[in-house]
């Protein structure tokens, strides 16, 4: 197969990915969720030169952080910049793992299973922002790549490959000490089956490494005497940090390992499964013949008695409701600080169930399939699994448990637990037939068509709400201080100043609020509205003003 014919496929992905973002257009000069603080902790590394997280991050940030500079020092600083180095990066590891993939599957195949990936909502959100899961799944995919080849090739020289991404992935958020861990047990494995020193000596020296550089990393940082107060250290409690009060923020003062750990850890990887099946979703559909083969030779009792068990804690768990996860966190609009304190009554935004309640079927059915895929197992002996495919498994599950101990989940998490299993999955030449592969292109594409117009709203609707509050400040000379314009737009004002917390959570002292509907207390004082896709319709943002009896 000549190189042309062997990349054409995914070239044709990359044309398609080209129109999706044409139609996304992400640019402009505002934050999209958490990334305004990420942005700031550039702003301050390059006006400076010394590395800050700030006081919203609770992740090491250092390598996300790195990489947004190298972007700034050539194009300046914008938040745009900020978008492409994070898209830079994606292109990148999405060339690698087609590579990876094209080991084990045609170069047709391996390009639909790359578009599974970037056309999932969360991918779709995230690959359009400076948020930091996809540098940390970027950096550790690259890290297991280059592993991989090692395991291949028995070159030394791709170990130090997989040691720097390993880091990379640990400088941008704390569980990648799970990679180097899971090299440790999969080398430790290997020496008790064939007493081989070289790969359990390294692997030891590796795993030793990243600890020692995540120590001194957190070193520097608590030791700068002004502690991030949301940081969550491996190294160091809350009580290390002078500045932390555990009154004024009871709910963080210790890890959830109390009297509720395991309703916690158990909730939060069922939460990490359930929305992973919208990417397991077309990958099932598209080898379901192999699924049936598994099916038919299965043992029925383990099938059903282990299938039902997941379905039962799906319900059982107490998610978050589902509009809630997927306005919020896959961005289907900006909302205001007003709508977050008020989502649950405010909901003129974004109310269309039909449409959020079939989506979530559709991340259901893939989570179902995953766990029947699971569970349709012959199981057989941990051992004769080639190393690669036991380090995943251990990284999926160390990735689970740090997860499930941090003191935040978000839906959006659970890529990178979705990405590692899709990497086992794809291990192995199954078998498709053409009704599955075009069955598997029709839900990709609904999935996906959802996902650019959904990420096309968020920053029409992002826009807007810039234009609005330029537009109060120079036209009408409204104060900025007078205006909640939400966490994302006021946070920081670019400079070298922290961030603003002064009354970020609330609105009673405040003169004017952009926000998504009227509420007590308040007068309509003018009215923006803009087209948006999901769900198809006019979408309003009002701008309200402290009626004159409620000023003080």
């Amino acid at each position: 197969m000549s190189k042309i014919s062997r990349y054409s496929p995914f070239l044709l992905l990359l044309f398609v990915f080209a129109v999706a973002e044409f139609i996304i257009r992400p640019i402009g000069e505002f934050s999209l969720n958490d990334d305004f603080a990420y942005a700031r902790s550039v702003y301050f590394w390059d006006k400076t030169g010394v590395f800050e997280i700030g006081n919203w991050p609770a992740m090491s940030l250092f390598s996300h952080a790195l990489l947004g500079l190298a972007f700034v020092k050539i194009f300046g600083f914008s938040f745009t910049v900020l978008r492409f180095a994070n898209m830079a990066l994606c292109l990148a590891t999405l060339f690698y793992l087609y590579r990876f993939i094209l080991k084990y599957h045609s170069s047709t195949v391996s390009a639909l299973i790359c578009g599974f990936v970037v056309f999932n909502p969360y991918y779709m959100n995230l690959f359009n922002s400076y948020m930091t899961d996809l540098t940390f799944c970027n950096f550790s995919f690259l890290s297991f790549y280059f592993l991989h080849s090692y395991y291949k090739s028995k070159k030394n020289h791709k170990l130090i490959l997989f040691f720097v991404f390993s880091t990379l992935a640990t400088l941008v958020r704390q569980p990648g000490i799970a990679l180097f861990f899971s090299f440790f047990i999969v080398a430790l494995l290997d020496y008790f089956k064939n007493k081989n020193v070289f790969p359990l000596a390294i692997s030891i020296l590796f795993f030793l490494g990243g600890l020692i550089i995540l120590f001194f990393f957190e070193v520097k940082i608590f030791g700068r005497g002004s502690v991030p107060e949301n940081y969550q250290s491996l190294f160091f409690s809350k009580s290390d940090n002078p500045s932390w009060d555990n009154k004024q923020h009871p709910e963080l003062s210790s890890l959830i390992l109390g009297e509720n750990a395991l309703q916690n850890l158990v909730g939060k990887a069922i939460r990490i499964l359930k929305f992973s099946g919208s990417l397991f979703l077309p990958l099932f559909i598209l080898f379901f013949p192999i699924f049936k083969k598994r099916f038919v030779e299965c043992n029925k009792f383990v099938f059903f008695a282990g299938t039902f068990i997941f379905l039962i804690a799906l319900f059982a768990i107490n998610n978050k409701a589902v509009t809630g996860d997927i306005v919020i966190d896959l961005g289907l609009g900006i909302e205001s600080t007003v709508d977050r304190l008020y989502i649950g009554t405010n909901v003129q935004h974004g109310s269309a169930p039909i449409l959020f309640d079939s989506l979530i079927v559709l991340f259901v059915i893939g989570y179902l399939l995953f766990l029947s895929y699971v569970f349709s197992a012959q199981f057989r002996n941990f051992f004769s699994l080639k190393p690669t495919l036991q380090y995943l498994v251990f990284v999926a599950m160390g990735y689970l448990i740090l997860i499930s101990i941090a003191e935040s989940s978000f839906d959006r998490y659970c890529m990178f637990f979705a990405f590692f299993i899709l990497v086992f999955l794809v291990q192995k030449k199954y078998t498709h037939s053409r009704s599955s592969l075009i069955l598997s292109v029709v839900v990709c594409i609904l999935i996906g068509t959802f996902s650019v117009l959904a990420t096309k709203d968020y920053f029409t609707a992002a826009r807007l709400k810039k234009r609005i509050r330029t537009e109060l400040i120079t036209s009408l000379k409204i104060p900025d201080p007078e205006i909640n314009s939400s966490g994302e737009h006021q946070f920081w004002d670019k400079t070298l100043s922290d961030f603003n917390w002064v009354n970020w959570d609330h609105y009673n002292d405040k003169k004017y609020l952009i926000t998504r509907g009227p509420i007590p207390q308040f007068e309509t004082f003018k009215i923006y509205t803009y087209r948006r896709f999901v769900p198809c319709g006019t979408d309003t943002f009002f701008v309200l003003k402290k009626s004159d009896k409620n000023l003080n």
